[in-house]
């Protein structure tokens, strides 16, 4: 019989938005130093550190609410799981990245990949993937708040890629907003953003 005693943890960089990963090994000392994670473009994302018996404490600045977050992993829960927990900034509401044992976390990210390189396909997306894919992320995690709505009250909003935009559209007006993203600037407007309203003239409230 295999036991799984690592756990991971997995953050999307703020600078890129690729995902960079702390190993939790069980058999690190407790009370280690802090462990610094960087990205391979060369941000840092956070620390890590020991703290007692299958818990960890994991230390990362959120760039959506510009305050440093705590999450508490306790690893001992973890390996009881059989799915990714997800890590939250909850003033926005935002996905930062997700925890696991080190089996599901890896399956997981190829689920990911998979899934968004048929999505690129599919909408032929060939310039700036990575910003189009965490533009969409943030869209999704914004509908799914109910955050994005259309002025004629109605909440059925979809959102699909169409000539290197997003489009947000109404299912019962038609209305709709074309987001068009270039740069990390324009991501993190669009984090920052709280709501979305769309109005008869294809801008947003």
């Amino acid at each position: 019989m295999v036991i799984h005693t690592e756990v991971s943890a997995a953050l999307y960089c703020p600078a890129c938005g690729g995902i960079s990963i702390f190993q939790l090994n069980q058999f690190i000392p407790v009370e280690a130093s802090w462990k610094s994670v960087y990205c391979d473009c060369g941000q840092y994302i956070g620390s890590v550190r020991h703290i007692q018996e299958n818990l960890w404490l994991l230390k990362h600045s959120c760039i959506f609410c510009n305050q440093k977050h705590y999450t508490l992993i306790n690893s001992r829960f973890l390996r009881s799981l059989n799915q990714v927990r997800r890590i939250y900034c909850t003033n926005y509401y935002t996905e930062l990245g997700y925890c696991g044992t080190s089996a599901v976390v890896a399956a997981y990210i190829g689920r990911q990949r998979r899934n968004y390189s048929r999505l690129l396909f599919k909408w032929g997306i060939n310039d700036n993937p990575g910003i189009m894919l965490a533009g969409y992320d943030r869209i999704n995690d914004m509908l799914a708040a109910g955050t994005i709505t259309c002025s004629c009250s109605n909440q059925h909003i979809i959102a699909y890629f169409d000539s290197g935009a997003i489009v947000l559209q109404c299912k019962n007006c038609g209305r709709s907003h074309r987001i068009v993203l270039h740069g990390g600037k324009d991501i993190f407007s669009l984090q920052k953003s709280r709501a979305i309203v769309l109005t008869k003239f294809g801008l947003p409230g």
